[in-house]
C-alpha cells in the first residue's frame, strides 16, 4: 500500500484513531496493553502503523507471527526483531533524534546504556564480546543471527536482554497474527506489560477473526487481564470499512461500481482482496452471488469463492510464477531468497538466475510477494495472509502443490541425518535445527503420502522430544502434521499406527496433551501402542487409578506378548501411580515395599542379561532396565538413603553409554535429594554441571530452573544475607519456570515458591506481593488436582505467612483449608505441623523454615520406542 493510500486509509479509521489517542496515547492514560481484532484484510496492520508513525516516545517496533511457518521462541524472536532496529544504530556508533523518535538528550543516554548492555551480555556468552567489539571497530555489520542467536534459542537470555533494553528505552511493539501466539507467549507480554515501570512500554496485539461477528477477545477475557494481571486494558473491534472509504483504496474503482460494492459486501469485506478485483471478474463473480443483500459474506453452497478476485488473479499467472508463490506458501510464506533460487536452479525448470529474478520482481510487481533485508539476507514472504487459504485450497493449483512438497521434502530430507547418504546439501542452503528438519520432513510426507520417510521422521520427533521442549507455534505445526496423518488415505495401513504412536509418544514429552488425547482417540481399541499411551496421559494427569487400571490389563496378559523387561518398566510405572496415590504413611510402606521388590526383580532379569551378551562375545553393552528402577529410589528409601542407588544408577548409565537424556534425569533427581537434606553446595554444583553440558531448551528446563531458585533461596535463609541479586535471580528463574509449565499441577508448586519469595524474604515491593498472593489462591481454588498435599502445601504457606503477620483470623481460615491431620499423614506433614519433633530426622532441613518449598515431579520417564520391534505397537491386546 502507498504512502497515500496508508494516509487515506488513516483517515477513513478517524473514530479508532480517535479512540487509540484518548485511551491509550495520551499522558493521562494508564493504558499498556491495545487489543485490535478483526478478519483478515481490514486494515488492523495498517491503522496502527499509521498510529504510531511520527509519534516521539519510543521506538516503534513491528513483530509479524507467521500464519503457518514454523519460528524460533516467541521471545527469541521478539529479540531479533527489537535488535535490528537497534543494531543499525550501534554499527553507526551513534544514535539519532529521527532515528528513536525522542528527544536528542535521550538519544544520547540511550547510546550510553546500549554499549553498557554490549558488556553485560558478554557475560552470557564469552565469544560475544570479541565479534560484537571486532563488527564496531571496524564498522562491519553485526550479523544477529550468527552472534547474538548462537546459543540455541537461550529463552531466558532472550527475555534478560529484552527487559535490560526496556530500562534504557520505551518500546511500542505491535504484534500482528496475536492469535497464533500460545498461552506462555500471552502470559509473557502480560507479566513484561505489568513488570515494566522504568517506562511505559506499549503493546498491541492484532488478532485476526474468522468474522466480524465472533472476535476472539471478549469483555470476561479483559476483566480476567484487568484482574489476574493487573494491567490496563483497551480493545477495539474494527467494524467493516464503509464502501464509500473502501473504493478509494484500490484506485481504480468507482463508488457507483455496485458490482464492486456488492462483491466487497459479499466477499467479507477484504480490502486486500479488493484490491485485486478488476473490471474482466466482473461476468464471473455477478453470477456467483445472491440476489439477496446481507451483512457479511453469502455464497452459494458448494461453490468455492472465498477470495475469488485474488485467486482469479493468481490463476491468470505463468506456471513458472505460480509454481513459485504456491513453493512459498507451502514453506509457510517465509524463506530465504536464495534456497528458493537454489531449488529453481537446481531442482524443478533449471532456469537462470536472471530469468529466477524476472518472475520474482513480477510476482512482487502484482502485490503478492515482497522482500526484506535481514542482516544482507534477502527474505522473501507473502504479502498478506489473505492469500495462504488460496494457495492451501485451490484445485487448478494442485499440481504445483505436489511439486513443491516433493521439492521440499526431497531438500530436506537430504539435510537430514537419516538422508546424509544422499546429502548434496549442507548447511549453508538449509541451515536449521534437527527439530525443524524433522517437522518439515514429517509434514511433506504427511501431504504426498510417502509413509517411509514419514515414519522414519516421526520416531525421530519422538528421539528428539526427549531433550527439547516445543517453543511457540510448533506445537500447532505438529497438531497439523497429526491431524493430517489421522485424516490421510495415502499413508500406508500398516505403519500407520507405528507413525500415530511416536507422534503420540512425542506430543506425550512435549506437554502438548490435547494432541495425544486426539490421536489416542483415532488409534484403534485395544492396541497396545494406544493403551500405552493413555497409561502415560493419564499418569501425567495425576489420574493414578486410571493409569493403573490399564496397567493391570497388560501385566496380567496370559501369552508372552511382551518381554521381561518391558514387564519390569510397566511395574515401574505402577510403583509411580502409587507413590501418588499413596494419602498415608501405611500405603507410603506398601509402595516402597513394592519398589524394593522391583530392583530385586530389575537385578535378576539384568544378571540373565548380563550372561547373554557373554555368550555372543560381550560386544554390546548391557542396556538393562535397572539402571532407570534405581534412578526412582526416592520412591523406595529416604532421601539420604536413596542416594546411594542413585549413584549406582548413575554408574550404569554412564557406563553403558545410555542416552545422555537419562544420565541428566538421574542426576536431577541426585541434586533433589541433596536439596531436601541441606546438601545445598553438592546440588547446586550438580544443577550448574547440567547447565553448562545441556540443551537450553531442554524438556525438564522447568525442573532445573525451580530446583536451582529453590537453592538460591535456602542459601539466602541460611546467610541472612542482604545479597538481593541472588534472590532477584531466583525470583525470575520461579517465574520463568512459571510461563513455561503447562500443566495445573507445577503451576501450583511454583506460584507457592514465588509467593514464599515476596512474602518471606522481605521484596517490599506491596504490589508484586499482592498479584503472586492473588494468583496463588485463584490457583488453589479453581484447581481440578484430587491430591491433598499439593493444596496443603499452598495452603500452609499462605497460613504461615499471616500467622507472622499476627492475623489471627486469616491465618485459622488457612489451618481450615488444611483439614486435620492423622495418624497416617506422612513424617512431613507432622513434622512440619508440629505433631511430632523434625530432630534427627530426614525432614529436619525441609522444616527448618517458616515456610514450604515445593519440588516439581519428575517421572524421568518416556513412553517406550520398542526398538527393533515396533509391530507391538499395533498388535491388538483386546478387543
Amino acid at each position: 500500500m502507498s504512502k497515500k493510500q496508508q494516509k487515506n486509509h488513516e483517515e477513513f479509521r478517524t473514530e479508532e484513531m480517535k479512540f487509540i489517542r484518548e485511551h491509550f496515547f495520551s499522558s493521562l492514560s494508564d493504558g499498556k496493553l491495545l487489543i485490535l481484532q478483526g478478519p483478515s484484510g481490514t486494515g488492523k496492520t495498517h491503522l496502527v502503523d499509521g498510529c504510531f508513525s511520527g509519534r516521539k516516545q519510543g521506538m516503534f517496533i513491528r513483530h509479524d507471527i507467521p500464519c503457518t511457518t514454523l519460528y524460533a521462541d516467541f521471545c527469541v524472536s521478539l529479540l531479533k526483531s527489537i535488535l535490528n532496529q537497534y543494531i543499525p544504530l550501534i554499527e553507526r556508533g551513534r544514535l539519532t533524534t529521527e532515528q528513536l523518535n525522542v528527544d536528542h538528550m535521550l538519544a544520547e543516554a540511550t547510546y550510553k546504556y546500549i554499549e553498557k548492555i554490549i558488556d553485560k551480555l558478554t557475560m552470557y556468552v564469552r565469544s560475544w564480546g570479541k565479534d560484537i567489539r571486532d563488527a564496531l571497530k571496524h564498522r562491519k555489520t553485526i550479523d544477529v543471527n550468527k552472534i547474538f542467536f548462537s546459543e540455541s534459542n537461550n529463552i531466558r537470555f532472550a527475555e534478560g536482554v529484552i527487559k535490560e533494553l526496556s530500562t534504557a528505552l520505551p518500546f511500542n511493539i505491535a504484534i500482528s497474527n496475536a492469535q497464533n501466539l500460545n498461552e506462555k507467549d500471552l502470559e509473557y507480554i502480560f507479566d513484561f506489560a505489568r513488570n515494566n515501570t522504568t517506562h511505559q512500554c506499549l503493546f498491541i496485539l492484532e488478532f485476526t477473526t474468522n468474522n466480524f461477528k465472533d472476535g476472539i477477545v471478549n469483555r470476561e477475557f479483559i476483566a480476567h487481564l484487568s484482574e489476574d494481571y493487573q494491567i490496563s486494558v483497551r480493545a477495539i473491534t474494527l467494524a467493516p470499512l464503509k464502501w464509500k472509504y473502501a473504493y478509494q483504496i484500490p484506485q481504480h474503482i468507482s463508488v457507483d461500481d455496485l458490482w464492486a460494492k456488492n462483491y466487497y459486501e459479499r466477499n467479507g469485506f477484504n480490502l486486500f482482496d479488493l484490491t485485486n478485483l478488476s473490471h474482466t471478474d466482473y461476468q464471473y463473480l455477478d453470477s456467483v452471488f445472491f440476489e439477496d443483500i446481507t451483512f457479511g459474506p453469502s455464497r452459494i453452497p458448494g461453490i468455492d469463492t472465498q477470495y475469488s478476485a485474488t485467486k482469479n488473479k493468481i490463476l491468470s499467472l505463468n506456471d513458472h510464477e505460480k509454481c513459485m508463490l504456491v513453493m512459498l506458501g507451502v514453506h509457510g510464506g517465509f524463506i530465504r531468497k536464495y534456497l528458493l533460487e537454489y531449488i529453481f536452479v537446481n531442482k524443478i525448470f533449471h532456469l537462470k538466475s536472471e530469468h529466477i529474478e524476472r518472475i520474482l520482481c513480477s510476482l512482487q510487481e502484482k502485490k503478492l510477494v515482497v522482500s526484506t533485508v535481514e542482516n544482507d539476507t534477502v527474505m522473501l514472504s507473502l504479502i498478506h495472509d489473505s492469500l495462504y487459504p488460496i494457495l492451501d485450497n485451490c484445485v487448478e493449483l494442485l499440481r504445483f502443490q505436489k511439486i513443491s512438497c516433493s521439492c521440499w521434502l526431497n531438500l530436506y530430507y537430504q539435510r537430514s541425518e537419516n538422508g546424509s547418504q544422499h546429502r548434496v546439501v549442507d548447511e549453508s542452503i538449509i541451515d536449521a535445527s534437527p527439530l525443524e528438519i524433522y517437522l518439515r520432513v514429517a509434514y511433506f510426507s504427511s501431504l504426498l503420502g510417502s509413509t517411509v520417510s514419514l515414519n522414519t521422521a516421526c520416531r525421530e520427533l519422538y528421539q528428539i522430544s526427549r531433550v527439547t521442549e516445543l517453543q511457540s507455534d510448533i506445537i500447532s505445526f505438529y497438531r497439523r502434521i497429526s491431524k493430517r496423518v489421522i485424516s490421510s488415505n495415502l499413508v500406508v495401513s500398516g505403519i500407520k499406527p507405528r507413525i500415530l504412536y511416536f507422534l503420540g509418544a512425542g506430543a506425550l514429552n512435549f506437554q502438548a496433551y490435547d494432541v495425544v488425547s486426539m490421536i489416542i482417540e483415532n488409534m484403534r481399541q485395544g492396541t497396545f501402542g494406544r493403551i500405552i499411551l493413555q497409561i502415560f496421559v493419564d499418569q501425567r494427569h495425576e489420574h493414578f487409578q486410571a493409569s493403573n487400571h490399564n496397567l493391570y490389563k497388560l501385566l496380567n496378559l496370559k501369552d508372552n506378548t511382551i518381554i521381561e523387561d518391558d514387564i519390569i518398566f510397566l511395574k515401574l510405572i505402577k510403583v509411580i501411580n502409587d507413590n501418588g496415590l499413596a494419602k498415608n504413611a501405611e500405603l507410603i510402606s506398601k509402595n516402597r515395599r513394592d519398589y524394593i521388590r522391583l530392583i530385586e526383580e530389575a537385578r535378576v532379569q539384568e544378571r540373565k542379561q548380563a550372561k547373554i551378551l557373554k555368550k555372543e562375545g560381550g560386544r554390546k553393552k548391557n542396556h538393562s532396565v535397572l539402571p532407570t528402577v534405581l534412578k526412582h529410589a526416592s520412591i523406595g528409601y529416604g532421601y539420604q538413603e536413596s542416594l546411594t542407588y542413585i549413584d549406582e544408577s548413575i554408574a550404569a548409565l554412564t557406563e553403558n553409554d545410555f542416552s545422555s537424556i537419562e544420565i541428566l534425569q538421574a542426576k536431577l533427581i541426585k541434586a533433589m535429594q541433596l536439596t531436601r537434606v541441606g546438601q545445598l553446595n553438592d546440588a547446586l554444583t550438580i544443577i550448574r554441571e547440567i547447565k553448562s553440558n545441556y540443551p537450553n531448551n531442554y524438556i525438564e528446563v522447568t525442573n532445573i530452573w525451580n530446583l536451582e531458585a529453590v537453592i538460591l533461596c535456602y542459601q539466602y535463609y541460611q546467610r541472612g544475607s542482604s545479597d538481593q541479586d541472588s534472590l532477584l535471580t531466583a525470583r525470575e528463574l520461579f517465574s520463568d519456570a512459571l510461563r513455561h509449565s503447562h500443566d495445573e499441577f507445577r503451576k501450583i508448586v511454583l506460584a507457592s515458591n514465588i509467593f514464599i519469595v515476596d512474602h518471606f524474604f522481605g521484596m517490599n515491593d506491596l504490589e508484586l506481593m499482592r498479584y503472586s498472593r492473588h494468583k496463588l489462591e485463584k490457583l488453589l481454588e479453581n484447581s481440578h488436582i484430587k491430591f491433598r498435599y499439593l493444596y496443603v502445601l499452598g495452603w500452609y504457606n499462605l497460613m504461615k505467612y499471616y500467622q507472622r503477620l499476627g492475623n489471627q483470623n486469616k491465618s485459622d481460615n488457612y489451618r481450615y483449608k488444611i483439614g486435620a491431620m492423622s495418624d497416617h499423614d506422612s513424617l512431613l506433614w507432622k513434622a512440619a505441623m508440629g505433631d511430632i519433633d523434625p530432630t534427627g530426622t530426614e525432614v529436619e532441613f525441609l522444616v527448618s523454615t517458616p515456610f514450604m518449598f515445593a519440588f516439581l515431579p519428575n517421572y524421568g520417564l518416556s513412553a517406550p520406542s520398542f526398538d527393533n520391534r515396533e509391530e507391538i505397537i499395533s498388535l491388538s491386546i483386546w478387543e
